[in-house]
């Protein structure tokens, strides 16, 4: 296991995640931030759920995350939690794709992307969302935090199978801190718009 990695599971085991408390993580790097998104691929949410102070420099989002870590085995039975993914250090916010005055939108999100301005630890976050749309967050360095605020409940939702295998977990660590195996081969699916010249890149919306 390499260093990142350890450091990445002490963080887990250090907030406290279990099956009792849900999911609890944080974010300081790319590394970090690639376990994070893993976590809430799939993810939906309103756009009413979508809260930047710029004076704090913050940028909250009430989401609704499928649970990957106990959807192996599962069948056709699985599981969303409500829960607060919450970005600090944010100097600016825009969007494109979706009209933000529309607060019962509903977007999916797809993956988080980070990419530095030279060697960083400055740069550019951003939420790749369905139907072409994002979310990007200009940042002074990586700083997340992700946690579960409720319990439970079941969904009849399925990934693709060409996201499904996202992230695989052993099943002798379900429910308990551990460090999920990340497939990077799954996120070639989703172009970002700040690095992939293929991408449309229609006006963006500043918060």
């Amino acid at each position: 296991m390499s260093i990142v990695m350890m450091t990445a599971a002490h963080r887990l085991r250090r907030q406290g995640m279990n099956g009792m408390d849900g999911l609890k993580l944080m974010a300081l790097d790319p590394e970090d931030l690639e376990i994070v998104s893993a976590h809430v691929q799939d993810a939906v949410f309103k756009v009413s759920g979508l809260d930047y102070a710029p004076r704090a420099g913050q940028l909250s989002l009430v989401i609704n995350r499928f649970v990957w870590e106990t959807a192996e085995g599962r069948g056709k039975s699985f599981e969303r939690r409500r829960c607060l993914l919450a970005f600090k250090r944010v100097t600016a916010v825009r969007s494109i794709g979706f009209d933000r005055k529309d607060d019962d939108k509903v977007l999916s999100l797809l993956a988080i992307q980070f990419e530095p301005n030279g060697e960083g630890p400055d740069g550019t976050v951003e939420f790749v969302l369905s139907g072409e749309a994002s979310i990007m967050l200009d940042v002074e360095c990586i700083e997340v935090q992700l946690a579960d605020t409720g319990g439970a409940w079941e969904t009849g939702f399925q990934a693709a199978p060409s996201r499904r295998r996202l992230m695989s977990y052993p099943p002798a660590c379900q429910g308990r801190a551990f460090l999920p195996t990340i497939h990077k081969d799954v996120f070639i699916g989703y172009p970002s718009r700040l690095s992939d010249p293929r991408a449309s890149k229609p006006s963006s919306q500043p918060f």
